[in-house]
């Protein structure tokens, strides 16, 4: 396509052809619509689970610490609100209401809650695996601004930096992602 030398690596994540013609959006977005699909499809089922107030549980001496509370432990992220509204970037019109911040960044996605004030962003990035490490610290770096403003006037804002390798590998932190809202176990929502 650009008359230089086929790579794997150039042909998955470096030709200026085949990005200018769409090809390597075109697999981020595929990849972002799965995700995105499986959010969705937890944060219908998910319900807001009222927290308990934490307290200190003291133990006397030669007493063992009594068990953890297995509710608390298995909580996702979705479980803290019951109005959650899922956006996704696909055209490229995406952005963060201006009521948290403003600013020109898109991020991939947000999840939003109004009643308990809440912004979840979640930025893909589809990298040559050897660069998934680094695109990741890029992405937290490039949405901190937003997560420090959205703070600032009252919004709890947590961020994901997610990465699937052009060869369809996936890193830890879309197992992260995953866990955190609320795929467990032997669950795996891409089967």
């Amino acid at each position: 396509m650009c008359n230089e030398k086929g790579t794997l690596n150039h042909i998955l994540a470096g030709c200026k052809t085949a990005l200018s013609q769409g090809r390597y959006t075109w697999r981020h977005n595929k990849v972002l619509q799965e995700i995105s699909n499986r959010i969705r499809e937890k944060a219908k089922t998910s319900k807001a689970v009222p927290q308990k107030a934490k307290s200190v549980t003291f133990v006397r001496e030669g007493e063992s610490k009594p068990e953890r509370d297995q509710n608390n432990l298995n909580r996702s992220y979705l479980d803290t609100a019951s109005d959650w509204e899922v956006r996704v970037d696909l055209n490229g019109k995406l952005k963060i209401p201006s009521s948290i911040t403003i600013t020109d960044l898109r991020p991939d996605m947000v999840l939003i809650s109004e009643s308990t004030r809440q912004l979840g962003i979640i930025e893909l990035t589809v990298p040559n695996e050897n660069r998934i490490e680094v695109s990741g610290e890029l992405k937290k770096a490039k949405y901190a601004p937003i997560a420090e403003e959205g703070t600032k006037k009252g919004w709890r804002v947590r961020m994901w930096a997610v990465e699937v390798g052009c060869r369809g590998f996936p890193a830890r932190s879309l197992t992260v992602l995953l866990r955190d809202m609320g795929y467990t176990g032997k669950e795996n929502p891409f089967e």
